[in-house]
């Protein structure tokens, strides 16, 4: 299968199961389902928009840090941009079954001269911990020389790492579903009332509503009856001789 066929049962197996539409492949392996690609792409444009709405906010505050704002703020705000810029960049350059929660390998090096020594082994250890406890792991201050190194880092790898390879897949993907648009859709099925039962729940309706009048008609009945029996009683009776 080529990239973006792996890429989408990657993304496909890291989600919640969706409706068959969205299953990476139908009988043939090979295939990517129509509602795979429209998945895919989809998921692609979301992550790729939030990746560059979030590390321009977290720019903006490591940039201009605001009155109230703390060194340990400046921590977990450089923290975070390494992160969001690791896990946006994992998503999309790594196979299916490796962990994306990780400092990417490709710039571990570099990001050592960036961060120190020191910052990159707490960085990765908080990467690694409880997401709850992930800011324990941090260190207590972060020198702003250090924040500024790693703001050109993020920026500077994002352009060919991250937004060429995104755009790059998401034309691929626009290219396949264009291609396919012609191509019979599998029917929905949908549940439908039974009309044999519905008929015999009408049929039924009446029939209730008649047994729940019959003991009055049984009563009448009954009346009628023995009114006729004491009729004839008394009919016979006068021809009775005592």
């Amino acid at each position: 299968m080529s990239k973006v066929q792996d890429n989408v049962a990657a993304a496909i197996a890291a989600d919640p199961p969706k409706n068959k539409q969205e299953e990476a492949a139908e009988d043939d392996p090979n295939t990517v389902s129509y509602g795979a690609l429209h998945f895919r792409r989809r998921l692609l444009r979301t992550k790729h928009v939030r990746y560059q709405k979030t590390a321009k906010d977290l720019v903006a505050k490591l940039s201009e840090p605001g009155a109230d704002d703390t060194p340990k703020d400046a921590v977990k705000f450089s923290y975070s941009l390494l992160r969001v810029f690791s896990l946006t960049y994992n998503f999309i350059n790594l196979e299916k079954d490796d962990d994306k929660a990780v400092i990417p390998t490709d710039f571990s090096d570099e990001l050592k001269q960036v961060l120190t020594e020191a910052n990159f082994e707490k960085f990765s250890a908080a990467f690694k911990g409880p997401k709850e406890e992930y800011d324990k792991c941090l260190p207590e201050t972060i020198e702003k020389s250090v924040s500024d190194l790693l703001i050109k880092f993020v920026q500077a790898k994002e352009s060919d790492h991250i937004n060429a390879r995104y755009e790059k897949e998401l034309t691929e993907l626009t290219t396949q579903i264009d291609s396919r648009k012609s191509e019979p859709r599998p029917k929905q099925v949908r549940k439908r009332k039974d009309s044999t039962a519905s008929a015999d729940k009408e049929k039924k309706s009446p029939a209730s509503r008649s047994k729940k009048s019959s003991p009055k008609s049984d009563d009448e009945s009954l009346e009628d009856q023995m009114t006729s029996l004491l009729k004839k009683i008394n009919d016979k009776s006068r021809f009775i001789k005592l």
